[in-house]
């Protein structure tokens, strides 16, 4: 198959799990066989920073910045058909939500969630305006849209009812030889003493302010720990300064640090040295951090909402993310567990051994080949049509 990977929207080192899922699929299918060509659509920024996993993988560049997001997606719509079909791509597969919907030949989109929709207010108004346009016009285009969790799946029914016989769930997964159980080593963030881990960006539907206010009252509960809060993750200006005067008002600004983005390294050191990950999202289509915090060791706990019920299954104990005594009183159970908290680890590191990144390749190479062989029964049927008959 010669495969086109659309990550036109991609802006190296500002985005989260997208970029993780990126980098991972791309050296997945690297891996997978020598029978396959790829070619990847890249705006400029992109295309300064990227390097293919084979050489089996070529660019095409758009002669755009990344930041120039309507431009971009204008020269998608326009110019990109045309390529496709000048380069003989057999599949396209955006990673980014759309498509561009003129494209000939087979069309796959990864919708990552349904943010846009949920929380359409945690969304730019120009830019909810062009999702609420294109997403269900390049919906409609697609041979398959892939979701990563059975909670996006039943989500995307909901807003568009006729996409549930095209869509595939692909679970995601973590690198076991980076995310893995090691030596712990003091955190110096936290000067050494021990900590509440929280991994996400900093926006309103990733719910740190309730957070801060959560741990305030832990303080209260368990004084003797001295516990501190890192935070580890993109920051957005006005949600970082929301967070900053909360903990302020609180009594608390000197124990919650702020890290911003972290190395790979840095963070699994986060993972192995904190006594819990935190993870208080109101909505994830999948979320990374509980998987990669299990996969290192580290005991979760989690809000009950979107997704993580579903990633973390019983490996992590549970709360309702706008309660902040419940997300409390689960962060005072798991710090006062004594021997249960090694019951939780264990629980973890078994539930991580069930998502692994050949799977999700291997899955994703399957809906490749469905959607060409769906395609090819479809031209066979236009063929043998003649006037009076109805093509199914």
């Amino acid at each position: 198959m010669r495969i086109g990977i659309n990550i036109s929207y991609w802006v190296p080192n500002a985005m989260g799990g997208t970029q993780t899922y990126q980098r991972q699929l791309l050296e997945g299918l690297a891996a997978a066989g020598d029978e396959h060509e790829f070619i990847v659509f890249l705006n400029a920024d992109g295309g300064r920073q990227f390097q293919g996993p084979s050489p089996r993988f070529r660019t095409y560049l758009y002669p755009l910045a990344g930041r120039f997001r309507l431009l971009r997606v204008l020269w998608e719509q326009v110019v990109v058909p045309t390529r496709l079909r000048a380069m003989g791509i057999d599949v396209l597969h955006s990673l980014g939500y759309l498509s561009p919907i003129a494209a000939p030949g087979a069309t796959v989109a990864t919708v990552h969630d349904m943010i846009h929709y949920i929380y359409p207010q945690d969304i730019e108004p120009l830019k909810r305006l062009g999702w609420h346009i294109l997403f269900p016009l390049s919906l409609r285009r697609l041979d398959c849209a892939i979701v990563s969790a059975e909670s996006v799946r039943r989500e995307l029914a909901q807003f568009f009812p006729w996409s549930a016989a095209k869509t595939a769930v692909v679970p995601l997964a973590v690198d076991p030889t980076l995310f893995c159980p090691g030596p712990v080593v003091p955190c110096a963030a936290a000067h050494g003493k021990p900590f509440l881990l929280a991994v996400s960006t900093i926006s309103p539907h990733k719910n740190t302010v309730r957070l801060v206010e959560a741990f305030a009252r832990v303080r209260q509960e368990l004084p003797a720990l001295d516990l501190q809060l890192v935070l580890v993750g993109l920051i957005r200006p006005e949600q970082g300064a929301l967070v900053r005067r909360t903990a302020k008002a609180l009594g608390v600004s000197n124990q919650v640090i702020l890290t911003g983005r972290v190395s790979d390294e840095e963070l699994i050191q986060y993972y192995r040295s904190a006594e819990m990950l935190v993870f208080p999202s109101l909505y994830e289509g999948f979320g990374f951090p509980p998987l990669e915090a299990m996969s290192c060791g580290c005991p979760v706990v989690a809000s009950n909402q979107a997704s993580m019920p579903e990633v973390t299954g019983n490996a992590a104990l549970l709360f309702h993310p706008r309660d902040v005594q419940d997300m409390a009183d689960r962060i005072c159970e798991m710090l006062t567990s004594g021997n249960k908290r090694r019951q939780w680890v264990e629980r973890g590191l078994e539930r991580a051994k069930l998502y692994r990144w050949e799977y999700t390749v291997q899955r994703t190479l399957d809906v490749y080949r469905q959607c060409l062989r769906r395609r090819a029964e479809m031209g066979r049927k236009q063929a043998l049509h003649t006037p009076g008959e109805d093509v199914c």
